[in-house]
C-alpha cells in the first residue's frame, strides 16, 4: 500500500518512514505517543475500551498497554508496516506488536467502522487515530468529516478521540482542514501541538 523504508540515524536511532514521509523515530518516540495516548486516558473517568486506527509501528499500543483496559483492538492497513515494525523498531513498540492483550485486525479503518456501526457492534470509550499526513489523495478519506463521523457514531457516550493531525508550522492548510472537519462533528474539539527534536512539530 506504500512505500516502507527503515533508516538509521546517528542521532535519533531507526526511522520509520512511508512515502517519504518520516513517521517517527527511536529516540523520540516515547514523547510523541505518550502526547498521543496519555491526555486522552487523563481526561476519561473509566476508560475500559480502546479503538486504535493506524499505528503500525507499535508505539500507541505501548503506551496502552500500562492500563487495564478490557479490549485494545488495532485496526492497521498494510500489515508490512507493523512486520518492518517488529524488526527494526523494537525500542518504540517494546513487544506491544506481539502482545496478546491486543486484537489486531489487518484492513482499512473506514471500513472496520461502517462494519462495526453496521452490525451495531459495543463502541469504544478511547478511538486513536495515528495515520500518515494527508498528502495523498488516497488517505482524504481519513480525514474527511464523513470520516469523523464515523468515529462519533463508534464512540461510546463521553468517549474521546485523539489523533495525529499534521502540524500548523509546516503544513497549515492541512492542519486547519482537518481540525474545521473535526470540529464540525465533534464541537468541543481542541488542538495542541507538541515539538518533536526529529521532526520538528506535530
Amino acid at each position: 500500500f506504500q512505500h516502507i523504508v527503515i533508516l538509521k540515524n546517528k542521532h535519533f536511532g531507526n526511522v520509520l518512514v512511508l512515502d517519504k514521509q518520516e513517521q517517527i523515530a527511536e529516540k523520540d518516540s516515547l514523547l510523541y505517543h505518550e502526547y498521543l495516548v496519555l491526555p486522552t486516558i487523563a481526561v476519561h473517568p473509566n476508560p475500559q475500551s480502546v479503538l486504535v486506527i493506524g499505528a503500525g509501528d507499535g508505539g500507541v499500543l505501548y503506551q496502552l498497554l500500562k492500563f487495564p483496559f478490557q479490549r485494545i483492538d488495532h485496526i492497521e492497513l498494510d500489515r508490512m508496516v507493523v512486520d518492518a515494525a517488529k524488526k527494526y523498531l523494537y525500542s518504540v513498540h517494546r513487544g506491544a506488536l506481539d502482545d496478546y492483550r491486543v486484537n489486531r485486525v489487518i484492513m482499512d479503518g473506514r471500513k472496520f467502522l461502517q462494519d462495526n456501526i453496521a452490525a451495531k457492534k459495543p463502541g469504544y470509550d478511547i478511538i486513536i487515530i495515528d495515520l500518515p499526513d494527508p498528502e495523498k489523495i488516497e488517505l482524504a478519506r481519513l480525514y474527511s468529516k464523513e470520516f469523523y463521523e464515523l468515529v462519533r457514531a463508534a464512540l461510546n457516550p463521553g468517549g474521546i478521540m485523539a489523533t495525529q493531525a499534521s502540524t500548523p508550522y509546516y503544513f497549515l492548510e492541512g492542519y486547519t482542514a482537518i481540525y474545521k472537519s473535526i470540529q464540525s462533528v465533534m464541537p468541543d474539539a481542541l488542538p495542541y501541538v507538541i515539538t518533536m527534536p526529529s521532526m520538528g512539530s506535530t
